[in-house]
This record gives C-alpha cells, structure tokens and sequence, in this order.
C-alpha cells in the first residue's frame, strides 16, 4: 500500500493460488494483528493469559482503531480453554466480525 504497508489481502491471495496455502498461523505484533482481526481475516484467535496484571502503558495485544468503547467491542466464542503451565491458553472464534467478511474460498 502507498503507506509502506502490505495489502494483506493481496498476500493471502498469493499464497492461497502460487503457493497452496490453505491454512496460515500467524503469530504477531499489535498493529498486525489489529489489521488481521480488522480486515475480516481471522477465524480463530489463540491468545495465552497469564495470571499477572500490567500498567496502561503497556503494550496492547491488538492495535484496533474503531474499538474503544464496549458498544463497539468484537465478539469471541470460546472453542477451548486449556491450563499451560500457570497460564490460560484461549482459542476463540469470532462471533461478529470486524471489517469485511472473508470467504474460506478468498483466503486460507
């Protein structure tokens, strides 16, 4: 994109058709994250809690502009809870998306 960004969907497609990529694992910072989950790309979200807290400094999970307020909030399903060591290992699923909807066969 003119931002220097990638136009995620465009790579996706990619490597859906020249590479048969049918499945993608992500694991990412914030702001690629918040444009995965924005862009209607995730179908499922895995996300470890671990049993601390940390100031409003910190680092956010997802940069996701548009979702400040929990009128405006996206919606989960847990598919699984699983204890890992002292931590919670979450997989969600989106119940209402954010952005546009991605149809299995547009993306993997």
């Amino acid at each position: 994109e003119g931002d220097g960004r990638l136009d995620m969907s465009a790579v996706l497609d990619y490597l859906h058709q020249h590479e048969q990529v049918r499945d993608l694992m992500v694991e990412a910072g914030a702001e690629l994250a918040g444009t995965l989950i924005q862009g209607g790309f995730i179908n499922e979200l895995h996300q470890f809690i671990a049993p601390c807290l940390l100031g409003h400094q910190a680092r956010a999970m997802c940069i996701l502009p548009g979702l400040e307020k929990m009128r405006d909030k996206m919606r989960f399903h847990y598919q699984s809870v699983t204890q890992v060591g002292d931590d919670l290992h979450l997989i969600l699923q989106p119940i209402e998306a954010f952005g546009p909807q991605k149809s299995p066969s547009e993306h993997c």
